[in-house]
């Protein structure tokens, strides 16, 4: 069964905001696609199963948080929104600093940050052109490591994440 095309004041905002992530060359670069079509494939909304194949890292996942609120433009029918969703980019740690040794461990955070950086760099320079979302602010939120071992005898894929909150207007 194939998913709903986005459509309404509530799920257009998150595919814009796909769409706006998407075309981040840093993150494209990140996940190895070649182009914003191949990005996409990464960026996912809503609830991840990360057993799942197609869910795996590297990935970001999108969705509603907090309020939406639509006013009204004087007495037409013109309506404006503005909400907020929260945006968690996952990528797999720079193959370049693997290892657990101290050295790695902050080399790599810092690889993270300069890529989470430029990724949120590139998302403000779209926001309000045509086809992206007019984001009006974006929050930086917790930065964690992890890695998605199944049980002891698993090296798993290490991984570093990110939350960002986009507040939008439009």
């Amino acid at each position: 069964m194939s998913a709903p095309s986005p459509d309404g004041s509530i799920s257009l905002p998150m595919y814009y905001a796909m769409l706006t992530l998407a075309a981040s060359a840093t993150f494209q670069a990140a996940v190895g696609a070649s182009d914003a079509a191949g990005a996409l494939t990464h960026i996912f909304p809503g609830e991840m199963d990360d057993h799942a194949e197609t869910d795996k890292r590297p990935r970001a996942l999108i969705d509603v948080d907090g309020e939406q609120t639509s006013t009204r433009q004087g007495t037409g029918p013109e309506w404006t929104d503005k909400g907020e969703l929260v945006l968690d980019i996952e990528l797999l740690t720079d193959p370049t600093y693997a290892g657990a040794d101290i050295d790695n461990l902050r080399a790599a955070r810092l690889s993270f940050y300069n890529t989470i950086g430029k990724i949120k760099d590139e998302m403000q320079a779209r926001s309000g052109t045509p086809g992206y979302l007019n984001i009006i602010s974006i929050t930086r939120g917790p930065i964690g490591r992890g890695d998605d071992k199944e049980n002891d005898d698993d090296p798993g894929e290490s991984y570093w994440g990110c939350t960002l909150t986009l507040d939008w207007f439009g």
